[in-house]
């Protein structure tokens, strides 16, 4: 089964799809950090029930830090640097 994902430093541009839960409910690690990711961080991530680290680090998102992400019960280690701006 598929635990962990990492697309870090890849060169990706535009938004995380809100399909990409549809991927596996089994994921523990998604790394999208060093990317040009951009848009509000999407709530589709909340639906990761085993998450445990999510790196999003170092993108282009704009917005807020969402509070779903207090709602992940398995989270304990996140990127930190976000470059979120209040648009």
């Amino acid at each position: 089964r598929l635990e962990h994902i990492s697309l870090a430093r890849n060169g990706f541009d535009g938004r995380i799809p809100e399909t990409i839960t549809n991927v596996v409910d089994t994921l523990t690690v998604l790394a999208l950090g060093s990317n040009r990711l951009t848009g509000p961080v999407p709530s589709a991530l909340a639906r990761f029930p085993m998450l445990t680290e999510l790196d999003i680090s170092n993108n282009r998102f704009y917005g807020f830090l969402p509070e779903w992400i207090s709602t992940i019960p398995s989270l304990v280690r996140m990127g930190h640097t976000l470059n979120l701006g209040g648009n």
